[in-house]
């Protein structure tokens, strides 16, 4: 699995699909899952599940990692690719500036929902807000902390706990 992974246009427009990236986002939250798994996760059926795996997959946002035995065939386990997945560098390219717009947009939508959902407590849900001021060289040290600490959560995992949604935007302030 690798670390880190600048999307593409082809992986942004493929998670611009809302049901699209919570399935991936889903698949990232649970390490190694089958779509079996993800359906019943979901509430959503095995054949839509299916559908947006394999466009998941088209675009390298996935892996399948694993085939287990299953009643009537083989079910393939899917894992994502990279530990963390950064947005490309858009300046001066306005095309793809919107398909990144429509991705945040779709993972927002996502991450509104289930702060909502939980929102009334305060044990399971926590804002952390603050502005950095950094250089250019301390910006990227930041990012790899970031990083190296999202590397520890992934090899620290425990199965039996509650799962957590961390979401982290970095941008510059207007």
């Amino acid at each position: 699995m690798k670390s880190e992974v600048v999307l593409s246009e082809e992986q942004l427009k493929c998670l611009a699909s809302p049901v699209r990236a919570e399935v991936f986002e889903v698949v990232k939250l649970k390490g190694r899952v089958s779509a079996r798994e993800l359906s019943t996760s979901l509430g959503m059926s095995t054949q839509t599940i299916h559908f947006h795996l394999n466009e998941l997959l088209k675009v390298n946002l996935i892996a399948v990692v694993e085939r287990r035995a299953a009643k009537k065939k083989p079910e393939r386990v899917f894992a994502a690719s990279a530990l963390s997945y950064r947005f490309p560098n858009i300046t001066g390219q306005p095309d793809l500036e919107q398909v990144v717009l429509k991705s945040i947009s779709a993972t927002l939508r996502r991450v509104i929902r289930n702060f909502e959902a939980h929102a009334h407590d305060s044990e399971n849900a926590q804002i952390l807000k603050t502005v950095v001021c950094l250089s250019e060289a301390d910006l990227a040290v930041f990012e790899k902390k970031i990083v190296e600490a999202l590397e520890f959560a992934r090899d620290q995992r425990d199965d039996n706990a509650t799962p957590r949604d961390f979401t982290m935007l970095l941008h510059p302030r207007t």
